[in-house]
């Protein structure tokens, strides 16, 4: 299971900030919630192979780029406050890895066998790398247990 997962299981504590800035960082990580449960279910069907047979009625790769979308609007709406923008960079970094991880999933069957394997490449690394943004944004929003 990803680390972005669990951190998100733990218990949370206020960060030392103004409370504009923990409603911010609080509001964010609620609306992470559709978007982790998305990538999961991407990542599941990506490590499931090309044969598996989806038995979700939504493909992952829409699902997960809607997600992104969502989130990313209530970004451009409600910008981090002062302070906060690394960690709205972050977030912002992630949701854009894992739209691409998203488009390169749903492009797999679209090449030949000699290009597929290094798309797959490609996928499993944003699927790496956007978690890696969703680590160093929930460490910065307060929420993860190694910053206490």
């Amino acid at each position: 299971m990803p680390r972005c997962l669990d951190l998100l299981r733990m218990p949370r504590h206020e960060p030392a900030s103004d409370p504009v800035s923990w409603r911010w960082a609080a509001a964010a990580q609620r609306r992470l919630a559709p978007v982790l449960d998305a990538a999961s279910r991407l990542r599941a069907a990506f490590d499931a192979g090309p044969d598996a047979t989806l038995v979700e009625p939504v493909d992952p790769a829409t699902e997960l780029v809607a997600a992104c979308d969502g989130l990313l609007q209530w970004i451009h709406g409600s910008p981090a406050p002062g302070g906060h923008e690394r960690a709205e960079a972050e977030l912002g970094a992630a949701l854009a890895v894992f739209r691409n991880a998203a488009f390169v999933f749903r492009s797999l069957d679209e090449v030949d066998p000699d290009q597929r394997a290094a798309r797959a490449e490609a996928c499993r690394a944003l699927l790496v790398q956007g978690e890696h943004h969703l680590d160093l944004f929930l460490s910065m929003s307060g929420s993860d247990p190694r910053a206490k």
